[in-house]
């Protein structure tokens, strides 16, 4: 028979394990759902160093017990993602036991403000309209907001007017955008399921009057959106999610569009760019073909679409007696030859340094005669402490009053006191 615990003897477990549960949650955050029981061992060792296998095995097993893990087969779950993945399920198959929705007529010419919309557009708007969950793929620049405003224009204009919808993004910013370029109110899906994020979303609570639910940018759609939206609505409701696949995804569990269409949901891929100029072919064509491109020597070029020759930039980041540089000087990395034979050279007042970078330890190979290589970092940006002793043409530097509490009269005029022809201060001048 399985232990019940108190709300305490709870608390006392997730505090005692709750390196286990920021490992998850880690993993959570790369977009995975579960992990194998190696794997959590891993983060968990990330989180505390000191961890023994032994412990882990204790603590996790209590986690088990408690209901804050949740283990399937060979997959360990957070246990509320585990419930996001069934609820998601079982929504999911009903709707595609049945997708359709009764037919609703739309005019053969759609417009959204002043502009025409295409065939395949139209197409779209009937897909979403008829489908009780559907999903409208396309590339940057190929008209999703238009059609946004062009859905929800129809639904309201073929149901009585006070049916309401809703229109969301992941993020306020994606949802502030949406609003400014449609008119339409947009709000985040933690915000439409009036939820923050660390809450469960899923409560009991029902959009039962709710007849439309469009969400925006869904290639950033998570799991416990995806269960949230999912558990709310109504049968008879149509549920449309527009998004690119190319984008960045979700910062939390799951690959919603990829699952999706491998499920057999109803889509639709927008295929007209409209964002780019014709006039800016290569940029253009760049962005259309992104998907079917296996290399940069497929990309096109003209003036539209640039490479601008600029050399890898370095700092060195701790003082080399071999190579006679210090912590502090700035050159330019230069990678020479093809693997495994690649010698990197570093153009440092006036002189070159070199050495193999194939054939030893560590990042950047080993030097000659088996001397320590220059230990460097990127240097396109540089704080003021470390360009202290420099000299430059140019000091480009942003300043903030957000950072006022760091510029230090010191800090400053080391900054500008650097620069032999001009400096460049970027931000808002106090009022």
């Amino acid at each position: 028979m399985a232990k019940t615990f108190t709300n305490d003897e709870k608390r006392e477990i997730e505090e005692k394990a709750k390196y286990i549960l920021t490992a998850m949650d880690d993993i959570g955050k790369n977009g995975d759902a579960y992990c194998t029981d190696e794997r959590l061992f891993r983060a968990s060792k990330a989180v505390r160093p000191s961890l023994t296998g032994q412990r882990y095995r204790t603590d996790k097993a209590l986690l088990l017990q408690a209901g804050f893990l949740h283990q399937e087969g060979y997959h360990l779950y957070a246990k509320r993602t585990w419930d996001y993945e069934v609820t998601a399920a079982e929504r999911l198959a009903d709707i595609l036991k049945d997708p359709s929705l009764p037919v609703m007529e739309i005019p053969r010419e759609l417009r959204a403000g002043d502009i025409l919309l295409s065939e395949q557009q139209r197409e779209a708007i009937e897909l979403a309209l008829n489908s009780r969950l559907s999903v409208i793929l396309g590339g940057a620049g190929c008209g999703k907001t238009t059609l946004i405003e062009a859905i929800v224009h129809c639904f309201r204009e073929r149901n009585d007017a006070f049916v309401p919808y809703v229109v969301a993004a992941p993020t306020g910013k994606a949802a502030r955008n949406l609003t400014e370029r449609t008119g339409i109110e947009a709000r985040t899906v933690h915000g439409a399921l009036g939820k923050s994020p660390d809450a469960n979303f899923l409560d009991a609570v029902s959009w039962n009057c709710i007849g439309l639910v469009v969400v925006d940018e869904a290639s950033m759609v998570s799991l416990e959106m995806l269960a949230g939206i999912l558990n709310r609505v109504r049968r008879n409701c149509r549920v449309v999610l527009l998004g690119d696949p190319n984008q960045l995804l979700s910062v939390g569990a799951g690959n919603i569009l990829s699952d999706l269409l491998t499920l057999g949901v109803p889509s639709i891929c927008l295929q007209q760019q409209y964002r780019q100029s014709t006039d800016a072919a290569a940029l253009r064509q760049n962005v259309v073909d992104f998907p079917k491109l296996n290399g940069e020597h497929e990309l096109r070029w003209d003036d539209s679409f640039r490479l601008l020759p600029a050399d890898d930039r370095a700092i060195v980041t701790q003082n080399n007696a071999y190579y006679n540089i210090c912590n502090g000087d700035v050159g330019v990395l230069h990678i020479r030859g093809e693997k495994p034979h690649r010698v990197a050279a570093l153009a440092v007042r006036g002189t070159l340094k070199t050495w193999q970078i194939d054939r030893g330890q560590g990042e950047y190979g080993i030097g000659h005669d088996d001397a320590p290589p220059p230990q460097l970092a990127l240097a396109y940006a540089l704080t003021v402490h470390k360009s202290q002793g420099s000299q430059y043409d140019t000091v480009l530097m942003p300043v903030s009053m957000a950072t006022a509490r760091m510029l230090y009269r010191n800090l400053l005029y080391t900054a500008i006191s650097r620069a032999g022809k001009e400096v460049i201060l970027v931000g808002a001048a106090r009022r």
